[in-house]
């Protein structure tokens, strides 16, 4: 967007000639979220387009291992996706002649949509979590390239106003499927050009293969002094039946006790069932804290007093 900044000591002109090579911006397959700061409040979360690693360096940004507040959440492959410009404000004088209202109008809307099994209650869930905190994003273009705005060496998300943020539900009808439709303006200080890709070679993969996480749930219990039980759902399934995680082992599950880790076996049982019995050493009847790690899965943390 037009910055209507102007410099009178050094005023500059545009060179609109190109290479005959350059990338294009293709239509989105789906906006990977980032926050837009780290936990401290103040650094920014960002790329280096210049790692020999970038590729694995994003992959690593999905685990859920790594801080909430510098990962990335990509969304569902996404329908009629649309940038709609609020027009400019001008204002005409008696004469004919207009002239901009610089800092109003001039608003870029991102409308999409995602369809069916991509649009049902859980994700709905989870999408209205967000806007409640300061959000960029990237755009994965349907070619397998991840746009961001060049900012000293760095590639930055689009900067979203997240006052704007809306996802709601399209109710299914006679003759069409569930929806969710989601919705930001672009904030006023988002430099379209300087956006550049990083392209699907210098990832060494397309970056529509990229998904996000599944959230789930953990229940524990404890079952005597050496015994807990825990119980993996991801709020997916009916509503007497939940969606159990299943196929996790004893290294996807971390005990601790007063921030000490604790030995802990894992095993499922029955087979099949999300249903993990844990053998561990009596605790003594304090609260220790289960944390699940397991690729693919984003998995709430639970407590429960050891019975001594």
């Amino acid at each position: 967007m037009a910055t209507g900044i102007c410099s009178c000591e050094l005023p500059t002109f545009p060179s609109m000639g190109r290479p005959n090579c350059v990338i294009e911006m293709r239509t989105m397959a789906f906006p990977i979220i980032v926050p837009r700061f780290k936990a401290d409040g103040t650094t920014r979360n960002e790329l280096n387009p210049a790692s020999a690693t970038i590729g694995q360096d994003i992959k690593d940004l999905l685990l859920a291992s790594v801080d909430a507040e510098a990962r990335i959440y990509p969304f569902p492959r996404v329908e009629e996706p649309t940038f709609e410009r609020s027009d400019s404000v001008m204002e005409e004088a008696p004469s004919g002649r207009k002239f901009r209202i610089y800092g109003q109008g001039g608003i870029y809307t991102l409308n999409f949509k995602t369809y069916a099994k991509d649009a049902v209650a859980p994700l709905l869930k989870q999408a209205e979590r967000l806007g409640c905190s300061d959000f960029d994003f990237f755009y994965v273009s349907v070619d397998g390239n991840l746009w961001g705005q060049l900012v000293n060496g760095k590639l930055r998300g689009y900067e979203a106003d997240a006052s704007s943020y809306d996802a709601f539900k399209e109710f299914a009808t006679d003759a069409t499927v569930e929806k969710l439709n989601v919705m930001w303006d672009l904030d006023q200080d988002v430099a379209l050009g300087s956006s550049y890709a990083i392209t699907e070679e210098e990832l060494g993969y397309k970056a529509t293969t990229l998904t996000a996480n599944i959230h789930a749930t953990q229940t524990l219990t404890a079952s005597n002094a050496t015994t807990l039980v825990c119980k993996v759902n991801d709020g997916f399934g009916a509503a007497g039946v939940t969606s159990n995680v299943t196929g996790l082992v004893s290294g996807d599950f971390t005990l601790t006790n007063a921030g000490v880790t604790v030995a802990a076996a894992a095993t499922e049982n029955p087979a099949g069932s999300g249903t993990y019995e844990l053998t561990i050493a009596t605790q003594g009847g304090d609260v220790v804290k289960l944390s699940i790690l397991k690729a693919g899965y984003e998995i709430d943390d639970a407590t429960v007093t050891s019975i001594a």
